[in-house]
């Protein structure tokens, strides 16, 4: 009679979808970087004149302040950049002498509001980014038994 309390081992080959998963954290963290680079563009895109108000996203004028905004991905971070003015314009106590103009929030409030749905967003990326990587895993699975 065989023994009840045996312990029976299964081996879970886990080293596979691992190495899937990590694959997949970059180009998913890339284009998330990529969204949320266009949507902080797009808050500064509204022409010049007339001046913004206060307590709304700065007007573009130059586009130095756009362009400068950039979101890459530093290892398993995305990093925010702008140029200094911007930040000024986000909170102007940060600014060095007191400044003659008013808050013009657009880059912390953005990413501060958004950021629950662009961690959402980046879990939809990275399950279509795995399921594209297990769809080619196994295309070159079936590839491999055909010639075999």
């Amino acid at each position: 009679m065989a023994d009840a309390h045996r312990i029976r081992r299964i081996a879970l080959p886990l080293d596979e979808p691992i190495k899937v998963a990590r694959e997949s954290y970059a180009p998913a963290l890339d284009a998330l970087a990529f969204e949320i680079e266009e949507r902080l563009k797009g808050m500064v895109s509204r022409p010049y004149p007339p001046a913004s108000r206060p307590g709304r996203p700065p007007h573009l004028r130059s586009g130095d302040l756009r362009n400068s905004i950039t979101v890459r991905r530093e290892g398993r971070r995305l990093m925010a950049r702008v140029i200094q003015y911007g930040m000024w314009l986000d909170n102007p106590e940060t600014a060095p002498s007191p400044p003659p103009y008013d808050a013009r929030p657009f880059f912390s409030t953005e990413v501060l509001d958004r950021r629950e749905k662009w961690t959402r967003r980046l879990n939809t990326l990275l399950r279509k980014e795995e399921a594209a990587r297990r769809h080619a895993l196994r295309a070159r699975m079936r590839v491999g038994r055909r010639v075999a």
